[in-house]
């Protein structure tokens, strides 16, 4: 009877022991494929993202492409009173000097007083930021303000001071 009762408890214990390792293996399995999905659903949503992000900075992009001419400039510092006159002056021929060409291919030239520059521009996450990369300086990441098909305005961070600049075609 003893040798039966041990027989049964190892069988018992086999099939148990079987049982585990099968649930183990199937929680195992489970969890695989719901990773898997999980990740097949994040891939398709970051795709979904960056083609609306594309078509989205694509769009800003024609909006920004043509001639500029300087509208406005401000800056977040107060001017003080000893040279805000002078700055007032300089606003005025920079509007009447001032061209922005942006071109369709990314590069960009821009007059303003006695400066002439060169560089590439590009637009990024879903056109709300606007780059500009200078020949010989690095880039600038400037934030889109406004933008129609007659006004352009964006900000950029200089020296620790906001400075904003209103475009007009």
């Amino acid at each position: 009877m003893l040798e039966i009762n041990s027989l049964a408890l190892q069988k018992n214990y086999k099939t148990k022991f079987m049982k585990t390792k099968i649930n183990n293996l199937l929680m195992k399995s489970t969890i695989v494929v719901i990773l898997l999905l999980v990740s097949f659903s994040i891939k398709a949503q970051t795709e979904k993202e960056d083609k609306k992000s594309a078509k989205a900075n694509d769009s800003v992009a024609a909006l920004i492409t043509g001639k500029w001419k300087l509208d406005n400039f401000s800056m977040s510092k107060e001017i003080p009173p000893e040279i805000k006159a002078t700055m007032d002056s300089m606003l005025v021929i920079m509007r009447q000097s001032s061209i922005f060409d942006f071109d369709k291919s990314g590069k960009f030239e821009f007059k303003l007083m006695d400066k002439d520059s060169k560089g590439t521009w590009r637009v990024g996450f879903g056109g709300t930021i606007f780059y500009t990369k200078e020949e010989g300086r690095g880039e600038d990441k400037c934030i889109i303000a406004k933008l129609t098909p007659s006004l352009f305005s964006f900000q950029i961070e200089q020296d620790g001071d906001m400075s904003t600049f209103t475009l007009k075609k």
